[in-house]
């Protein structure tokens, strides 16, 4: 594989090719906050009470940022070392301007930027992470820019006895930035503890 020079990198979400179902892609579109009227850590709900979930919006995760130093940690993972992720002065001379986190370290970073809302489940052993039905990148996210999740429950769908599949939009925001890194659909296995016999 031949290394990707400055001229071939996409600067902006406009040159991705985007076709069928369009995802939101201004900042117009995130989900508003404060559209479910509880907040904080939340009691647990039963199987129906997690399906009157879907529909909702919920509080945006904390803003995180996004250091140079944690963009070299994921390229050593990873084996990524182009060097538009860990060449400052390389980088730099690109129309972006600075070096930019790998896609899949901001898509990583959904199990840690989780709203405070999220409905826990009564009796939930586990939570699985079940994948994206949809994905598209929009935006470099650059070292040094600070952002958060925005999130809304799309569908809840028993599965089984005490499993529930969540689909969410998981949208991450950039601060100052019109458009998001990404758009994403994920997907969530809620199992519940077997009954007792």
């Amino acid at each position: 594989m031949r290394p990707v020079t400055g001229d071939e990198l996409p600067v902006t979400g406009d040159e991705l090719p985007v076709t069928g179902d369009e995802l939101p892609v201004t900042g117009d579109e995130l989900p508003v906050t404060g559209e479910v009227p509880v907040t904080g850590d939340q009691p647990p709900v039963t199987g129906d009470e997690l399906k009157e979930y879907a529909g909702r919006s919920l509080l945006p995760s904390e803003w995180m940022t996004i250091t140079q130093e944690r963009i070299n940690q994921f390229a050593s993972v990873t084996d990524d070392h182009q060097f538009i992720h860990v060449d400052e002065a390389a980088a730099k001379a690109t129309p972006l301007g600075s070096t930019i986190a790998h896609g899949f370290l901001t898509l990583s970073l959904l199990s840690t930027l989780r709203p405070s809302d999220w409905p826990v489940l009564e009796d939930a052993e586990m939570v699985i992470n079940y994948g994206l039905d949809k994905l598209r990148f929009l935006q470099p996210v650059k070292a040094g820019s600070r952002v958060r999740v925005h999130t809304k429950i799309l569908a809840v769908r028993e599965k089984g006895r005490g499993q529930y599949l969540i689909k969410s939009e998981k949208t991450m925001e950039i601060e100052g930035e019109e458009k998001p890194a990404f758009v994403a659909q994920m997907l969530v296995l809620i199992v519940g503890k077997e009954p007792a016999e």
